[in-house]
C-alpha cells in the first residue's frame, strides 16, 4: 500500500451495485431505452434507498448530485455521454429511411435473439391515450353557405381520464388501467368499466412511474401467457424506466423494447389503427348519451359505462391485426411503413458523441406529486410518484 497516496473518499453506491446500474444502462440502451444523465441520476438514488446504504443523495429531488455522475462516469469508461439528433424535431424529420431502417435492423435482430418471430402470443404492445368527458361532436349536416353550426357536447373543458391499453399479435386484449384525476378512487366512478379493469389516479390524471409499475404487476404479468420470453413494445416514455420494474422484467423473462422517437403514429400498433376507432366510437357513444338523456351532461361518473361501449367494440380482431401488420412487427415485414411517409422528412441519424457534458447538475423534479392505486377488489395502497407527470408521447392523445 502507498501511504504516500491520498485516501480516497469511498462511493455513494458500493461497487456490485454500480455494477448493477452500468449492466440497468446498458441492456435497457440495447432495447431503445435512451437515457439522460439525470435518468442515471434517479436510478441510482433508487439503488441507494434499496440497498439501506448511507448516502448523501438529494432526498427532495430523489436523486445523486451531479459530482457523482461526473465520478461514475470516470469510474466506469464504458459509458459515454450521446446526444440524440434535436427531440424538438418534428415527428416528420424522425420518420425517415435512416431512423426506421435502423429500428427495423434493431428489432429484428432482437425478436430473433429471442425466438419469437413467429410467435405472435409473446409479442405485446402497451401504450397510453387520453379521453376527455367532452367528446368531439361528429360532422352534421347543415345550410351551405351558413357561418356556423352547432353540435351538443359536455362543455367546454372536460375532464381528462388516461387509459392505458395492452395487446398482444394473437389479437388477445388485456384489461385496461384507467386513471382519473384526484386523491382518491371512489366506487361511483368504477361503476360499468370493462372486466377487470384496474383503477388509479394522480394529480393530473397522466401516468407515472409508480402507476405504470402498479400496472406491469398488478395487470400485465397475472395476464400473460405462460411461455416466455416475452416482448413488451413501448414508447420512450420516462414512467417505463424505473429499477423495480426492471428487476421485475428480467425475473419474469419479459423484455421491453422502446420505439423511436416521435415515430409512433406509424410504428405502434395501438397507434396506427385502434386507438383512431375507439375514439370516434366512444364520441358517438357520449352523442347517444347527450341524445337519450336532454338536459343532462358526460361526467367522470358517467365515463365509465360510455368508454366500456367503445373498448368492447373497437379492440377486436380486425383492428389489432391491421395494426401488427401494418407497422411491420407482426408478420414481420420491414419495408411496412409505405414510402409516402417520408415524404417531409430530411435525413436524420440516431446518436452522435460529444465529448463533453451537456448537463449543468440542475434538473426540474416533480416528486411531490402523489398518486394511488386500487384495484378492482378495493385494495387500496399509497404510492409516491418518482418521475414527473408528464402526457404520454402517443399521437393519439394530441
Amino acid at each position: 500500500m502507498d501511504l504516500d497516496s491520498p485516501a480516497k473518499k469511498p462511493t455513494e453506491l458500493a461497487i456490485k451495485d454500480e455494477e448493477t446500474l452500468v449492466g440497468h444502462i446498458l441492456r435497457i440502451e440495447e432495447r431503445g431505452f435512451g437515457l439522460t444523465i439525470t435518468d442515471v441520476r434517479k436510478l441510482a438514488y433508487e439503488i441507494a434507498v434499496r440497498s439501506g446504504r448511507k448516502h448523501c443523495f438529494n432526498n427532495d429531488k430523489k436523486s445523486a448530485g451531479y459530482d457523482w455522475w461526473q465520478g461514475f462516469r470516470d469510474r466506469h469508461p464504458c459509458l459515454s455521454v450521446r446526444i440524440p439528433e434535436g427531440l424538438s424535431a418534428a415527428r416528420s424529420s424522425m420518420l425517415n429511411p435512416n431512423v426506421i431502417s435502423a429500428y427495423f435492423q434493431k428489432i429484428g435482430s432482437f425478436m430473433d435473439k429471442l425466438n419469437i418471430k413467429d410467435k405472435p402470443q409473446q409479442i405485446f404492445n402497451a401504450d397510453e391515450t387520453g379521453v376527455s368527458t367532452v367528446h368531439d361532436p361528429s360532422k352534421v349536416v347543415g345550410k351551405r353557405g351558413k357561418k356556423s353550426v352547432h353540435s351538443k357536447t359536455s362543455g367546454e373543458r372536460g375532464e381528462n381520464v388516461t387509459a392505458l391499453c395492452c395487446v398482444n399479435a394473437e389479437a388477445r386484449v388485456l384489461p385496461p388501467m384507467l386513471i382519473f384525476k384526484g386523491q382518491r378512487v371512489s366506487q361511483a366512478l368504477m361503476g360499468n368499466a370493462p372486466a377487470n379493469t384496474l383503477f388509479a389516479c394522480s394529480k393530473s390524471s397522466f401516468i407515472d412511474s409508480d402507476l405504470f409499475n402498479n400496472w406491469f404487476k398488478k395487470l400485465f404479468i397475472p395476464n400473460l401467457p405462460p411461455q416466455r420470453p416475452v416482448l413488451l413494445i413501448l414508447d420512450g416514455h420516462s414512467s417505463h424506466i424505473i429499477v423495480d420494474l426492471l428487476e421485475t422484467a428480467v425475473s419474469n423473462q419479459i423484455e421491453m423494447f422502446c420505439l423511436p422517437p416521435h415515430t409512433t403514429h406509424w410504428t405502434q400498433p395501438l397507434d396506427r389503427s385502434v386507438f383512431g376507432p375507439l375514439k370516434r366510437s366512444y364520441n358517438l357513444c357520449c352523442e347517444a348519451f347527450l341524445r337519450q338523456n336532454p338536459g343532462r351532461i358526460v361526467t367522470r361518473y358517467d365515463f365509465c359505462g360510455l368508454f366500456k361501449q367503445a373498448f368492447n367494440e373497437k379492440m377486436n380482431l380486425v383492428n389489432i391485426f391491421s395494426g401488427f401488420r401494418a407497422t411491420g412487427i407482426f408478420p414481420f415485414k420491414p419495408n411496412a411503413i409505405l414510402i409516402e411517409a417520408y415524404g417531409p422528412s430530411k435525413t436524420s441519424v440516431l446518436f452522435v458523441e460529444v465529448e463533453s457534458s451537456i448537463e449543468n447538475g440542475n434538473d426540474v423534479s416533480n416528486d411531490q406529486n402523489q398518486s394511488r392505486v386500487i384495484t378492482t377488489a378495493n385494495e387500496e395502497q399509497p404510492v409516491s410518484a418518482v418521475s414527473p407527470q408528464v402526457p404520454s408521447t402517443s399521437s393519439e392523445g394530441n
